[in-house]
């Protein structure tokens, strides 16, 4: 019988690949899946059509079988990635891991400058408004991810005001913001 904390290491091209079980593949009727991953290949999974609580050693077999590595698309590299089932989803360009994070890295930057010039954009214009400061609070409720709250004052919020502000957003923690001179 198939353990869920099932490991191993296989060499796939002369890449040593750690494979484990999908995390929570084994509850309820759960398929079993392989996740396999490795140094500067990045990761990804394989799965069965067979529950795991009747799966063999030989359907993990058939799973390890199936693990293959496919050419990084950047000319000139000699890297490659883990080609499983959902690397269409998470790697279209078909890069090799460093040179996806290197995309990734990239596409972030480009984002954040996109955001810092339409914040820019947003705060010129109400500084042709009157206003004179800008107060980000941050908004922090049950463990869920934190958002904020842009407002604009024409005089310096006081605390008092942002603290209300925080509380009328349902803050668990009222005292987490910042004030800019606009």
């Amino acid at each position: 019988m198939l353990r869920p904390d099932f490991q191993c290491d296989i060499v796939v091209g002369g890449v040593t690949i750690q494979v484990e079980m999908e995390p929570g593949c084994w509850i309820g009727n759960g398929r079993l899946a392989i996740l396999a991953s490795g140094k500067d290949v990045g990761g990804d999974t394989y799965s069965s059509t067979r529950e795991f609580n009747k799966a063999t050693d030989a359907d993990v077999k058939r799973l390890l079988k199936k693990i293959k590595l496919a050419p990084c698309s950047v000319t000139g590299c000699n890297g490659r990635f883990i080609a499983g089932e959902r690397f269409e989803l998470y790697n279209k360009e078909r890069h090799c891991e460093p040179h996806r994070r290197q995309a990734l890295k990239e596409r972030d930057a480009a984002e954040q400058v996109r955001q810092k010039a339409k914040q820019a954009a947003a705060d010129t214009k109400q500084k042709a408004k009157g206003f004179t400061y800008k107060a980000t609070v941050w908004i922090h409720r049950d463990g869920r991810s934190d958002t904020y709250v842009v407002t604009y004052f024409k005089t310096k919020p006081t605390k008092d005001e942002l603290t209300t502000l925080a509380k009328k957003h349902r803050s668990k923690i009222v005292d987490d913001f910042r004030i800019q001179k606009l």
